[in-house]
């Protein structure tokens, strides 16, 4: 039992330490490690049924969050629906933008990019010049900015599910991002062409 939970945690630490902020599917294994000598523990202990009561409740209620979750993940906000139909009957040139691929971005008739080959750290650190660069190596047409997702982000920049508010500004100072459309939940930038990239 003991070598089953210290297998979990060594698991759990070494997934942290390597990942840093790693989203918690990572953890999985590890839990269940740990879940299996936790158990041994707790079918000894005196009114183990009320225990067990609790964690049948808590898992009704954690099964309702997971439902919400999902529910708000498939759902489709107005804002995004117009994005979606607005690129396919305007497709960016070329056909591919860049967005943050979480649900929604199965509903969009173009191909995306977000990491850009690894080099998303080096995007946000850059100026507008050597995004432009970037993208355009990527054959980025069009940038795609979901506004809840819009924040600020820290020097290290261990959350990489963000748009840093930073990086908004400077494409909005700058009128080689043209606006293309903006709604309550998207913002979209057509990029230059590749010979118009350059100041």
């Amino acid at each position: 039992g003991s070598a089953m939970l210290l297998l979990g945690l060594s698991y759990m630490v070494l997934v942290y330490l390597n990942l840093g902020v790693p989203e918690v599917r990572f953890f999985m294994p590890g839990v269940v490690c740990c879940c299996i000598p936790i158990a041994g523990c707790a079918a000894r202990i005196p009114k183990a049924r009320l225990l067990l009561i609790g964690l049948a409740v808590a898992a009704v209620l954690q099964s309702a969050a997971v439902l919400h979750k999902t529910y708000s993940l498939r759902h489709l906000p107005d804002g995004i629906k117009a994005a979606v139909a607005f690129l396919e009957t305007d497709p960016p040139v070329p056909n591919k933008v860049f967005m943050y691929p979480e649900g929604s971005y199965r509903f969009f008739s173009c191909a995306h990019t977000w990491y850009l080959g690894g080099r998303l750290k080096d995007f946000w650190r850059a100026d507008n010049d050597q995004r432009l660069e970037l993208l355009r190596r990527n054959g980025v047409g069009a940038v795609v900015v979901k506004k809840h997702l819009v924040g600020p982000i820290d020097k290290e920049m261990k959350n990489l599910g963000v748009y840093p508010d930073f990086f908004i500004q400077d494409i909005e100072d700058d009128p080689r991002f043209t606006k293309a459309l903006e709604n309550e939940d998207v913002t979209i930038y057509r990029l230059p062409a590749s010979g118009q990239a350059a100041q």
